[in-house]
């Protein structure tokens, strides 16, 4: 399965991880900067 360059399901699986991965990470940051900003808005009433 591996040594097929055409149709590689595990260059597919590791492009699809990092993908997930790092679209799961700039979820999170930004999940973080949402929260932050709405703190700041709640000190600053």
């Amino acid at each position: 399965m591996c040594f097929d360059p055409v149709n590689n399901p595990c260059t597919t699986g590791i492009i699809f991880a990092l993908t997930t991965s790092s679209v799961f990470a700039i979820v999170v940051i930004l999940g973080k900067l949402l929260l932050a900003a709405i703190f700041v808005i709640q000190i600053k009433k």
